[in-house]
Parts: structure tokens; C-alpha cells; sequence
């Protein structure tokens, strides 16, 4: 009789495999090229204009137990990040989550393709509430094959001002 209780059970996890194994996702792929909620000293690698010292413990509804609080004046972008050459061309998207500090004027989050052009293609995210609120790109980016990839941080100009980032993401689409 225990026999037949082990063939019972094989059979039934054959037929669990073989019927689950034909079935495909009907969701697009969204591939990740960069993440970075920014908890800790590794997550400012790469950037020029962020130091540990920003991350504070202020995150947002989606994030981990920080985020970045970076100020701006006169020298834009006031932090950046070059990001390694796609293999293949794509298209691109960024999102985060974002706030500006009580009293202060917003700032711009930019994904452009890396070079001297003053005509540069990129996108722009206006981060401009006071509260924790998610933004996405409503258009995507094309980047050839082999250029690189710039994420800036644009805040202040002549006033200084204060904002808040968390969780900021680059997807190709496709």
C-alpha cells in the first residue's frame, strides 16, 4: 500500500511541472540598469556630489531606512553619475520617489546620454511636493549601443534649496 501513496505523489508533482512549464508571462520585461535607495557608504560609488553624510533617516513609503537630502546653489548639475555603456541600443525611463524640504523650492532629477552636446537628448523628472510622492518618466530615452548613460541631480541656482530622493530607478523598456 505505501507503494501506491509514492506513486501517487510523484504523479502528482509530474503533472505540476509538465502543466506549469508551457505557461508564459503576458507582462513586459522591465530590465533595471540602476537602483539605489541610499542606505549606505557603497551607494554613493560612482557620484560626484554625494557623500554618506546626506543619507538620513527620513525614507520613503517604499524604501529602506534612508534617503538622500542633498542642497543645491549655483553649481549645476549639484551631483551626477556616469553609468556603464549598454551592450545593445534601448529605451530608457527613470522613477523615484522625492520630496523638497518645508519652505524650499523643488529640483530636477536628469537622465541624458554622456557627452559634451549642448543638445543632449535626456528626460526629467520635476520633483516639487512637500510630501513623499512617486515620479516616473512619462517619455523614454534612447541611448545607443556603447554611449554612456548620466543621471544628474539639478537643485537651487541663486536660492539655495533642499530636497529629498529615494529609491531612484532606470529601466530599459525596450
Amino acid at each position: 500500500m505505501r507503494c501506491w501513496g509514492y506513486i501517487a505523489c510523484v504523479m502528482f508533482f509530474c503533472c505540476i511541472i509538465f502543466s506549469c512549464e508551457g505557461k508564459k508571462s503576458i507582462q513586459p520585461t522591465l530590465r533595471f540598469v540602476y537602483f539605489n535607495s541610499f542606505e549606505s557608504a557603497e551607494d554613493t560609488t560612482g557620484w560626484w556630489g554625494i557623500g554618506e553624510r546626506m543619507f538620513i533617516g527620513d525614507p520613503s513609503p517604499e524604501g529602506g531606512k534612508r534617503s538622500l537630502y542633498i542642497g543645491g546653489g549655483c553649481i549645476q548639475p549639484t551631483a551626477f553619475i556616469i553609468l556603464p555603456s549598454p551592450i545593445e541600443d534601448g529605451y530608457y525611463r527613470i522613477s523615484c520617489w522625492g520630496k523638497v524640504k518645508e519652505g524650499s523650492f523643488g529640483g530636477v532629477i536628469v537622465l541624458a546620454i554622456a557627452g559634451e552636446s549642448e543638445k543632449r537628448p535626456e528626460i526629467q523628472l520635476g520633483i516639487h511636493n512637500k510630501e513623499w510622492t512617486f515620479y516616473q518618466s512619462k517619455k523614454t530615452l534612447h541611448c545607443p549601443a556603447n554611449s554612456k548613460l548620466r543621471l544628474e541631480i539639478w537643485i537651487g541656482g541663486f536660492i539655495p534649496a533642499y530636497m529629498f530622493i529615494d529609491c531612484i530607478k532606470i529601466e530599459k523598456v525596450k
